[in-house]
């Protein structure tokens, strides 16, 4: 009697649509990660041969691993995108990526990824208006009207966009957009004016400001902004970046009014602490949308920089504070934060302080359990790296033990520098101060990130031989956390008799191996 043959493999192409795209969301949350792990190792092992340091033989193993990890995997998307025609439809909006300039305060500009963008100043070639537009327009989620964009591109991208059904989140700059859309009266003949935009909504424009959930602009006045946001209604992100927003507190407030749906807000950071409490003062004649999120400045004079997040602190669940300048009278005479007392955020649960002066993480010492009694997480940045910053993230942390040394909601503090993240280990000595029940510290420049103490684990191994005080606690720690992964990892290889796992593990373990036959030698 023959045997029954085997049954047939698995196959991903019969799953649900909703099930690959998942799959392929995942991925590209891991492609992203890796490729963020690779690049501040990368930015770690620049900044240190700029300093004419040699590279500790410990990051460069590290960052040896990290490139040999990106060279094997490459791209999960990719790989997706490649199996058949199905799975690359659905991988395609995760394949289109452009560049956008990301500064950080005091640094030379670096690059962000941003997936399924439209970068308009890109798009007068033919191989994009002829092929990818026509092919793959309806895979593009986002717009970016940039800073670079001619006339007569900005022209051609408006007769373009049927192609693009499904555009809900865009960037418009004044030079890219609005300074193409004169007032009727001001209109060169041939050109179109923001009157045409709402009366006649030609070549699409006003249909996609209206399927708009997401907007960026840096309009900087009332009348910019009024007719753009006459025409997005359905809005659940704004992010205002002007550097001189010149709009009143009265005129601000009426058009948020005008956003139902609104869910995120950013602020400016150079709004004046008098427009924000204009804005509350006008708040509350009015019917405001439930907001979530906030992110706005805190100046000087907090009592008005609170008075707007105050006014949505029924909804708030996310809280970040952008502090640019140094607020000298914001603090008592004993350093104290002057806190308005009947400040209160009842289900804010996540809070992030941003300054560009170390001095001012002393603003944490406002936040407590009577103020945030929902609060979980706490993310305190400072822009640049100083030789005080030590003893001002200590303060913060001293803010913290003191605000928070009973159990509570609270579960997770981090502590970074945006410009110099890996100078971060230097506060080592802060992470010990903050000893609070279940709460972590932690100084990554992202999560998850390699622990510290393996960039230093060759200096440690020498200075345990020569004799010095290494902190063995700690090293046997994170090895147990390490070898319960690979233990882990064994299992599951073994148990789906996965070769391909088990040729990864092999060369995780080759540096094992090797210490293996040197000690058995």
């Amino acid at each position: 009697m023959s045997a029954s043959p085997p049954p047939p493999r698995a196959s991903l192409d019969g799953l649900p649509i909703e099930i690959k795209t998942r799959i392929i969301e995942l991925c590209d949350r891991q492609d992203k990660w890796l490729a963020e792990l690779h690049r501040y190792l990368k930015t770690y092992a620049e900044e240190r041969e700029s300093w004419n340091d040699d590279l500790p033989q410990g990051t460069s193993k590290m960052l040896a691993h990290c490139e040999d990890l990106a060279a094997n995997f490459g791209s999960t998307v990719a790989v997706l995108f490649q199996l058949n025609r199905s799975w690359s439809s659905l991988a395609a909006p995760f394949r289109f990526k452009v560049r956008r300039p990301h500064s950080t305060a005091g640094s030379a500009r670096t690059e962000r990824t941003v997936a399924q963008t439209i970068k308009v100043s890109r798009t007068a070639g033919t191989l994009f208006q002829l092929y990818i537009a026509p092919k793959y327009g309806r895979c593009f989620r986002q717009i970016d009207f940039d800073e670079d964009t001619p006339n007569e591109t900005f022209r051609s991208i408006l007769a373009l966009l049927p192609y693009f059904p499904h555009l809900v989140d865009a960037r418009l700059s004044n030079a890219g957009f609005s300074d193409f859309l004169p007032g009727h009266s001001t209109r060169d003949d041939d050109q179109l004016t923001w009157y045409d935009l709402v009366n006649q909504a030609p070549m699409g424009l006003g249909r996609l400001l209206n399927s708009l959930v997401t907007l960026e602009t840096d309009a900087n006045s009332e009348n910019s902004l009024s007719r753009i946001i006459k025409i997005t209604r359905n809005l659940r992100s704004l992010r205002l970046t002007a550097r001189r927003p010149s709009w009143s507190g009265e005129h601000f407030v009426q058009i948020i009014a005008k956003l139902p749906l609104l869910l995120d807000l950013e602020v400016p950071p150079t709004t004046s602490a008098d427009i924000l409490k204009d804005v509350a003062a006008a708040a509350v004649s009015l019917r405001l949308p439930r907001l979530t999120s906030y992110t706005g400045p805190l100046h000087s004079d907090l009592a008005s920089s609170l008075a707007l997040p105050s006014a949505f602190a029924s909804s708030l669940r996310r809280l970040t504070f952008k502090i640019n300048d140094e607020f000298e009278d914001a603090f008592e005479d004993d350093g104290e934060p002057l806190w308005p007392s009947d400040t209160l955020f009842p289900h804010v649960r996540s809070l992030t302080i941003k300054t560009t002066h170390d001095e001012n993480v002393r603003a944490l010492g406002g936040v407590s359990p009577q103020r945030f009694p929902s609060i979980t997480s706490v993310h305190v940045q400072a822009a640049i790296f100083a030789d005080t910053i030590e003893s001002s993230y200590g303060l913060a942390a001293d803010y913290l033990c003191a605000n928070f040394s009973r159990t509570g909601t609270l579960r997770h503090v981090r502590l970074s520098i945006e410009d110099e993240p890996f100078r971060a280990h230097a506060l080592d000595s802060v992470d010990e101060r903050i000893r609070l029940p279940g709460i972590s510290v932690s100084t990554n420049p992202m999560e998850p990130f390699v622990h510290w103490a393996f960039f230093s684990a060759t200096a440690d191994r020498q200075g345990a031989q020569d004799g010095y005080c290494v902190d063995g606690d700690r090293a046997a720690e994170l090895v147990d956390r390490t070898m319960d992964f690979l233990t882990d990892w064994h299992r599951r290889a073994a148990e789906t008799d996965d070769d391909g796992a088990y040729a990864r593990l092999a060369v995780v373990l080759q540096r094992g191996e090797l210490e293996r036959v040197a000690m058995l030698g």
